[in-house]
């Protein structure tokens, strides 16, 4: 995003700097500046919409993610909820092995709690994965389009540019001419 501003700010000083040289030279290049200014505003438009659009992909990808961790939390919930069930029946109906049930039951707990953990260890490593390569394709974009309209804004200024130092010329001709005039 910095380097979008940084960008976008070089972009805004050569127009400023085009539009003062403009000013000072007083040739009537109104609609050259009229076209000039179309073109900042409409780069300002493209710009405001490429940021808003990054950040309702950001937004969109917290929502998914967010979501995903409440589904995997539910049921997570649901399992724990199904085994604290059956642990409870167990432990009624074989009381004289007690000792027994309690022991495999605290390492179907471990076991869970170790399934459980890899589990969310491996979709937080996927989500991780996901957001990356989301950003990464996100910031090409991006950075394809800035760097396109950008290089097309900068053509056309280009472009602008060489019509005035032409039309410079053209009135440096002229000046000379009129001197050449007073001097007859």
């Amino acid at each position: 995003m910095t380097d979008i501003l940084l960008i976008t700010l070089i972009f805004l000083a050569v127009v400023n700097i085009i539009l003062v040289l403009f000013k000072k030279v007083k040739v009537n290049v109104k609609p050259q500046l009229q076209e000039l200014e179309a073109v900042v505003n409409k780069f300002d438009v493209v710009l405001d919409k490429s940021v808003k659009d990054t950040r309702e992909e950001f937004r969109l990808n917290r929502e998914e993610t967010g979501s995903h961790a409440y589904k995997s939390r539910v049921e997570l919930a649901k399992s724990l909820g199904s085994f604290e069930e059956k642990f409870r029946i167990s432990t009624t109906d074989f009381s004289k092995q007690q000792s027994e049930i309690n022991r495999q039951s605290i390492e179907r707990i471990k076991d869970v709690k170790d399934s459980i953990e890899t589990h969310l260890r491996d979709i937080r490593e996927d989500n991780n994965k996901q957001i990356t390569e989301m950003r990464k394709t996100v910031d090409e974009k991006l950075q394809s389009t800035l760097e396109k309209r950008i290089g097309e804004s900068f053509k056309q200024v280009s472009d602008r540019l060489e019509l005035v130092h032409k039309g410079l010329g053209e009135m440096q001709t002229i000046a000379t001419g009129v001197g050449d005039l007073k001097k007859v």
